[in-house]
């Protein structure tokens, strides 16, 4: 349709796509013409082993930043920023997101502190994605959860998504805090809010009212849903 040169920031329009060509790829991107008839086929060959793939997200070109609970200690971004990392467990059974927030907003990370902290959310594995202002996690039911260092949600081209195929039921079977920690100063306080979960992890209820709370007197005190530290 079209041939941009050295150009970025191209809309797409609605069914197309872009194909975006750096160093080698470029240079064969440049014997292409408009109206030029071409095949796309995505594979992959990693180990000796071919791929067949129908989507592919690409990641850091450094070592993986944690792998099989080794953190990689030579090739590190040591600058901080904000980071956006996905892992997995050594038994693969749990996939960990994480995005930290930065350039302002809070200090950002170095590859390195992302794989300890990857590491401690349980991953054995990990890798570092885009990040910067592309750093954004997602909950259909919250919208975006963090803050992001631009003034806005950027938009971005691909993302890794998770959706739940389980059964849903109306039946509240767990109830969680949305914050699981809260840090406040002796004699401010704060109105916790809490989420229902049905017996598959669906989300019921994402601000619960009416939720029956206590503490013990040295923490502090709670009246009609209000807690007070000491």
């Amino acid at each position: 349709q079209a041939i941009y040169q050295n150009k970025g920031k191209t809309s797409i329009p609605k069914g197309y796509a872009v194909l975006s060509g750096h160093g080698l790829a470029a240079t064969k991107l440049n014997f292409l013409s408009v109206g030029d008839e071409i095949e796309v086929s995505l594979d992959m060959e990693m180990g000796g082993r071919k791929y067949n793939v129908s989507q592919m997200v690409g990641g850091d070109y450094r070592k993986v930043l944690l792998n099989n609970g080794v953190i990689e200690v030579g090739q590190v971004w040591s600058v901080l920023h904000p980071r956006t990392s996905i892992g997995y467990s050594a038994d693969k059974n749990k996939i960990i997101f994480c995005v930290v927030d930065g350039r302002g907003v809070s200090v950002g990370v170095t590859t390195k502190q992302l794989a300890y902290l990857m590491r401690s959310a349980g991953a054995y594995t990990a890798f570092n994605m885009d990040g910067g202002g592309s750093s954004t996690m997602y909950i259909k039911e919250f919208g975006a959860i963090n803050d992001y260092s631009d003034p806005y949600e950027r938009s971005i081209a691909n993302g890794l998504f998770v959706v739940s195929s389980a059964p849903q039921s109306n039946t509240i079977a767990s109830i969680q805090p949305y914050n699981p920690n809260i840090y406040i100063h002796p004699g401010e306080s704060i109105v916790p809010s809490f989420v229902a979960y049905d017996e598959h992890g669906n989300i019921l209820n994402k601000n619960l009212k009416n939720v029956i709370m206590t503490c013990s007197p040295t923490l502090g005190t709670i009246t009609d849903g209000v807690f007070q530290a000491n």
